[in-house]
């Protein structure tokens, strides 16, 4: 697997124009545009001079730290896609209109394009082929893509968006040609995601959607259709310009199409999960997996085989639905007969709750003078003696007694998970929910080159590792080191907190309280 950098460097002190990172008023306000050019002409006949001495740091870092595929960290751009936009033709940097930017999220004073846009110098092969003398490994050039301009531009020129889109795509395929021509391998192309997709079924019609498939449109109602062969779409203007047999599609086809065969095989865009807890969805492949149950019967069943089954000292499962038995869980006399001597704990498929019978109590030590700890509660019977069900923090009482998974059962649940998530199309996921076992688990996967879907992950302070808590030095570590964590598939970018718990089991936080007859779930506050 190669290595390489996204996004940019900060620039040097001694490099003195204004960096978009820095600007006043954020990114893509006018200041880092405005002043670009005075500054350069400040620096004089040494510009250039300065610039490349900025750029041999970056690369020298980037190789240092070994990476495979080196960039100058665009040390000359005052705003990545601005610098791109002043060899374009048809752009005016003296003439700045307000706009609403990306998407409705902010005003700001944009360059204005007031002509036809072209492209001019070829100055990204002469940028590349600087910054190739300079390293021994190959150098990435990257590129602002069209509707990524459109939205960070002004425009009086062009009646429509599509048009001027249209028009930055011809020239930015002019600098990616003249990259290949020269000898550049690696080009990345940044661009916003429109959202629209097509798909097609073999049983019938064709389906589009605009926003990132929230709703789909039938676009063959009218036409009478059995099934469907082939689409050709034209990637200029992202329109279909033909749905049908194979033979007629490929006479579309030109010198320069480049034609996939399927062999028979649907394609659709990866799907990406929001918020998914691989390792804990895995664990529950590789082990007493509940949540398969159809109704009480059918979750007995399951528990009884898994006892059977089951050579450890606790039996342990997954993916208990709650919503069998009432508010308070499961009752004791339910799990003891599930067993009586044999310790159980039962996760609930909300993972914010546990169920565990009398000899699990007995182990654990909770009894009816256990009080509940900060945020959690020990649900109770008629009597105040513990019914069985422990919730938010109160799940910590029991799991300190089960053994944490160990290295291997850790790495095989994570690979239980991705080849699943692989089942349903999933190529990107936001892991919710990582401790430093998770991320040396995901770091083992990769080394075996079975990472084949892209990971974000959050470090969950206070409550990670699977409830294995890491002591505060080792998150601060982890904090720390962060960068040394990234890599092409894997990105430790946020930090998760807790503030409440979930609906499901009535203890998230809400403005309304919950129905009067479930105010025993209510949680003890901490001050």
């Amino acid at each position: 697997m190669l290595t390489t950098v996204i996004g940019a460097y900060p620039k040097p002190d001694y490099l003195k124009i204004t960096d978009w990172f820095n600007a006043k008023g954020g990114t893509d306000t006018a200041t880092p545009t405005k002043f670009y050019e005075d500054e350069i002409k400040k620096m004089g006949a040494d510009a250039e001079a300065i610039f490349d001495k900025a750029a041999k740091e970056v690369i020298k870092d980037q190789l240092d730290c070994g990476i495979d595929i080196i960039t100058d960290g665009e040390i000359k751009r005052e705003n990545y896609i601005h610098y791109h936009c002043r060899h374009l033709n048809g752009v005016d940097f003296n003439t700045l209109t307000e706009k609403v930017a990306r998407t409705g999220n902010y005003k700001c004073w944009l360059p204005t394009i007031t002509n036809k846009i072209s492209a001019t110098d070829p100055f990204l092969v002469d940028e590349w082929k600087s910054n190739q003398s300079l390293s021994n490994k190959p150098v990435k050039v990257t590129i602002p893509g069209p509707m990524t301009i459109t939205d960070t531009i002004a425009n009086t020129h062009y009646t429509s968006d599509e048009e001027m889109g249209y028009d930055l795509a011809i020239a930015i395929n002019v600098e990616i040609k003249r990259l290949v021509d020269a000898g550049c391998e690696y080009i990345q192309v940044d661009e916003k995601n429109p959202g629209t997709m097509y798909v097609a079924f073999g049983s019938g019609n064709l389906w589009k959607t605009t926003n990132n498939g929230i709703s789909w449109k039938p676009l063959l109602n009218d036409i009478p259709s059995i099934g469907i062969g082939d689409i050709a779409i034209a990637p200029s203007d992202k329109k279909i310009i033909y749905v049908g047999t194979e033979r007629e599609a490929l006479t579309y086809r030109k010198p320069t199409t480049r034609v996939i065969a399927t062999e028979g095989k649907m394609v659709i865009p990866g799907f990406h999960d929001a918020h998914v807890h691989p390792i804990l969805g895995g664990r529950s492949i590789t082990g007493c997996d509940l949540s398969g149950a159809a109704d009480l019967s059918d979750l007995t069943n399951i528990l009884r085989s898994c006892q059977t089954n089951s050579k450890k000292n606790w039996l342990v499962a997954d993916g208990l639905n709650l919503g069998f038995f009432d508010q308070s869980g499961p009752t004791l006399e339910w799990l003891d007969n599930i067993s009586e001597t044999r310790p159980l704990l039962l996760r609930a498929s909300d993972g914010h709750a546990v169920s565990i019978n009398s000899r699990a109590l007995e182990l654990t030590n909770i009894s009816r003078d256990t009080s509940d700890p900060p945020a959690g509660l020990i649900e109770r019977d008629e009597t105040g003696a513990p019914s069985g069900t422990l919730r938010e923090s109160a799940m910590v009482l029991a799991e300190m007694h089960i053994p944490t998974m160990t290295k291997q059962e850790r790495f095989k649940a994570l690979q239980a998970a991705i080849t699943e998530m692989n089942r349903f199309g999933i190529t990107s996921i936001f892991d919710a929910w990582v401790g430093s076992k998770d991320i040396e688990a995901y770091k083992a996967i990769e080394r075996k080159q079975q990472l084949n879907i892209r990971v974000r992950a959050a470090l969950a302070y206070g409550h990670g590792d699977l409830f294995a808590l890491d002591p505060p030095a080792k998150y601060e570590s982890l904090l720390l080191s962060r960068e040394t964590l990234q890599s092409d598939r894997f990105h430790l970018s946020a930090v998760k907190l807790f503030i409440d718990g979930v609906l499901e089991g009535e203890t998230a936080a809400l403005v309304s309280p919950y129905p009067v007859s479930y105010t025993h779930l209510t949680l003890p506050t901490k001050a």
